[in-house]
């Protein structure tokens, strides 16, 4: 699986939940990405429903795309 690599990859056909846990868990080490993870603690309830979460790696730096519409 070689994902984190791709610039401007999606992930789709996974749960908002398992997407965030995934990429969280590879790149928790940086340390800011703490607080990002509070207010994606916010949305995964609204995220489930919609069900649209974008990941991307870009430069090392995790940039999300939540949508809590």
């Amino acid at each position: 699986m070689s994902g984190a690599h791709e610039h401007g990859s999606k992930i789709s056909g996974m749960t908002p939940f398992e997407v965030a846990q995934r990429l969280f868990a590879r790149r928790a080490v940086g340390g800011g990405i703490f607080m990002v993870i509070s207010e994606v603690r916010g949305c995964l309830e609204t995220m489930e429903k919609e069900g649209a979460v974008t990941g991307a790696v870009s430069g090392g730096k995790l940039i999300y795309s939540l949508n809590c519409g």
